[in-house]
């Protein structure tokens, strides 16, 4: 039940995918979902270093929220001890992360990444949130199991993404009155939403009549 329960996740997730906006040809390694509005690909790749830092220019608690989930993602398999500091200003070996009102949708954001350094923008916590969930699926799998790997190497393909939202209301729906699941099995399913930038859930806590 559980693997039919999360196979059914891929593939609304897959489909929504499908209605977002136009696309500038991304390459098939560049496996997003939802797929951005563009995305440009660049030469090179940038490494994760014991000595790499998160630059927070915007140290309010939700934005922070972002910071640290990607610093756990980059501890999973390096053992690295990612500090979160705050600055004004991107440094190469780094991740800076900024709040800009330039980027115009509030949920919108964009990510450069090159071999020197990694800059995400975002009108609000939201877009650093799934901007960092981008970055996410950019890396190699082993970031989602907190394992350390003798002599990994982290990293992630140079590219510039531009990225906002089509539909404001993105949800899924979970019948828990009819099929019964875990607590961790909704935790679950709650993580494999945000990971593709659904932000609504839907339980049904008692059978409809």
């Amino acid at each position: 039940m559980k693997k039919i329960f999360l196979y059914a996740i891929g593939l609304m997730l897959l489909a929504s995918s499908c209605l977002t906006g136009k696309t500038e040809n991304p390459r098939k390694s560049y496996a997003l979902i939802p797929v951005p509005v563009s995305l440009t690909e660049l030469k090179g790749e940038f490494v994760f270093t014991p000595a790499s830092r998160i630059i927070l220019a915007s140290a309010d608690a939700d934005s922070r929220i972002a910071a640290e989930d990607l610093a756990r993602l980059v501890s999973n398999p390096t053992g690295y001890k990612i500090e979160i500091t705050e600055g004004t200003s991107s440094k190469n070996g780094s991740v800076f992360m900024k709040l800009d009102t330039a980027v115009r949708n509030a949920e919108g954001y964009e990510l450069a990444v090159t071999s020197k350094k990694i800059v995400i923008l975002a009108r609000s916590a939201a877009g650093l949130f799934y901007a960092v969930q981008s970055l996410r699926q950019l890396m190699p799998a082993e970031v989602e199991k907190a394992k350390t790997v003798e002599g990994f190497s982290l990293t992630v393909p140079a590219c510039v993404i531009k990225d906002e939202p089509r539909f404001a209301y993105r949800g899924m729906h979970l019948d828990v009155s009819r099929h019964f699941f875990s607590a961790d099995d909704v935790k679950r399913y709650i993580d494999i939403m945000a990971h593709g930038s659904s932000q609504d859930e839907y339980l049904s806590l008692a059978p409809y009549r």
